[in-house]
């Protein structure tokens, strides 16, 4: 013992397998392996709540997402449902080597060089805790300025569309200022053109604004004057004031809508007689006043219940075109409508016009629209229309040939008048022409009685065709009669026997020279003809 120091007794080092029942060495070596192992659970404690601390900031590899969209969305979970691990088991175990229990006991020298392992460790651990501590505050950092820069651009397209909103509502705004403005204007000049005169048209400046119509490039003036033109002429009683409406509406339809007082003046100049006096005191502002002015005074005055009566009875006659009965159907339908002018349901007309006209219709055109009871009513008059043609067309390919038929008249004779009527048969004469007192034939009447001859000459019976009510099977032309010899075959100018008589009168005039004069050999031989074909024509005729 040294300066009132008890020397230490190596034994305690070199010995480790001592004799527990020494006290002082007992209590040494308890006090320095209670403090090795406090200041271990001291920086056990210590790393155990730096981890704890860390815990918050730090995810799992899965949910951590460096590169995120405005589309994508992250997940982050909550402290409580990160498992941490279980470390009170490396208590005994660091760096590799074996930490001995309380009751061990451990030389100076690795106790310095465990303390020393343990602070160096501690600095490592701590420098990467803080280098992982910035790399999570700036992952962090990265993340909300992503978030940031996400709301941002969200922001900025709800602004965009905002102010896109707002452009098209300042030029909606800008467009109604603006009808408003021409409405206000053309109010004011309807006003002061009224209070001028209701008679005389608008000034040539006011149509001089106007010298091109919106709706087409001619000028105004032109189509004024084709739709005007296009009206016809009615006096009252010319054509129904149904025709004239139709015809006025459809002229205004080409007609611009800021020029339909004056097409309504215009319209008036159409009117003649009857008509024009019963619209001359009235202040037809529009067509419509005109055509209800004048459906008042010229119109039939009948009840709804009539006009719907009579559509529905109406139908289409035998031989009728499709367009009358079309035009039938219209006058009827503008009747009814002209009858309800204060509320109209078109609908329900419609729907009954099309009914009636559809029931009206031939047999041969009607099952062609039995489908088309609820289309709309012109889509039916089309329909209706290329029918009644493809019919007519049928008409036409399937229609028997007619046979050419000749008009023959057979001369029917009165069988009272032919036993009056003779034919005339010359007389024997004499071969000399020169002296004749006989008087020259009378066709178709009873020749005076001769002298040398019987009272009644002897009549020649000529044969009739049967009279029969049926048309005869085989056409021929009509037999040929003489109305000088009653003799079939041939005409009057082909007649010998009169050509005989007539030389014969002519051979008895005093003044005929030789050389007019027929020979008198010749006359023989042809009196002897004549007789032998008189003859002959007697033989072949029946008894």
């Amino acid at each position: 013992m040294k300066d009132g120091r008890p020397k230490a007794d190596t034994s305690i080092v070199t010995n480790p397998h001592q004799d527990h029942r020494d006290p002082p060495i007992k209590k040494r070596k308890k006090r320095r392996g209670c403090r090795a192992g406090k200041s271990f659970k001291a920086w056990k404690k210590r790393a155990t709540e730096q981890r704890l601390h860390l815990v918050p900031y730090i995810q799992p590899p899965e949910v951590i997402d460096l590169t995120l969209s405005d589309d994508e969305e992250t997940v982050i979970l909550s402290p409580s449902n990160i498992e941490v691990l279980d470390t009170s088991r490396a208590i005994q175990v660091f760096n590799h080597e074996e930490i001995p229990d309380e009751s061990g006991a451990i030389s100076v020298s690795k106790i310095n060089k465990l303390f020393d392992k343990m602070t160096t460790r501690s600095k490592t651990e701590a420098a990467a805790m803080q280098q992982a501590l910035a790399e999570e505050d700036l992952l962090s950092m990265q993340r909300q300025i992503e978030i940031r820069e996400k709301r941002v651009r969200e922001e900025a397209r709800i602004v965009e569309q905002r102010r896109r909103e707002l452009e098209n509502d300042n030029q909606n705004h800008k467009q109604l200022r603006a009808e408003i403005e021409q409405l206000r204007t053309e109010i004011s000049e309807q006003r002061r053109s009224s209070s001028r005169s209701t008679l005389p048209l608008p000034s040539e400046p006011r149509e001089s604004e106007y010298a091109r119509s919106n709706l087409s490039d001619e000028p105004v003036s032109y189509i004024i004057r084709e739709a005007v033109t296009s009206i016809p002429v009615f006096d009252g009683s010319n054509i129904t004031v149904l025709q004239f409406s139709r015809a006025c509406k459809r002229a205004l339809d080409i007609v611009p809508p800021h020029l339909g007082r004056s097409f309504a003046k215009l319209a008036i100049t159409r009117l003649r007689g009857r008509a024009y006096t019963a619209v001359e005191d009235e202040a037809c502002e529009t067509i419509t006043d005109l055509c209800n002015r004048l459906k008042d005074v010229f119109g039939p005055h009948h009840s709804v219940d009539h006009y719907r009566g009579t559509l529905v009875n109406t139908y289409m006659r035998q031989g009728e075109h499709i367009l009358d009965y079309i035009s039938r159907i219209k006058d009827l339908r503008e009747a009814i409508v002209d009858c309800n002018r204060q509320g109209a349901d078109l609908v329900e007309i419609d729907s009954l016009t099309v009914s009636s006209f559809i029931n009206g219709l031939t047999p041969d055109i009607r099952p062609e629209l039995r489908a088309m009871r609820t289309a709309a009513l012109n889509a039916v008059f089309d329909e209706a229309v290329q029918v009644f043609k493809q019919l007519e067309v049928d008409k036409t390919r399937y229609a028997k040939p007619q046979t050419e038929q000749r008009k023959v008249h057979f001369h029917e004779e009165n069988r009272a008048a032919t036993t009056t009527r003779v034919s005339y048969q010359p007389p024997q004469r004499s071969s000399s022409p020169y002296r004749r007192t006989e008087p020259s034939p009378v066709p178709w009447r009873q020749m005076p009685q001769r002298r040398d001859s019987s009272p009644v000459p002897p009549s020649r019976y000529i044969r009739e065709a049967p009279r029969t009510t049926e048309p005869p099977r085989r056409f021929t032309a009509p037999a040929r009669i003489c109305n000088y010899c009653r003799t079939p075959g041939h005409d009057i100018h082909e007649c010998r026997k009169r050509m005989f008589n007539n030389a014969q009168q002519s051979g008895n005039e005093p003044l005929l020279s030789e050389k007019q004069g027929p020979k008198r050999e010749e006359v023989p031989r042809r009196v002897q003809a004549v007789n032998q074909e008189g003859e002959s024509e007697a033989s072949q005729s029946p008894i």
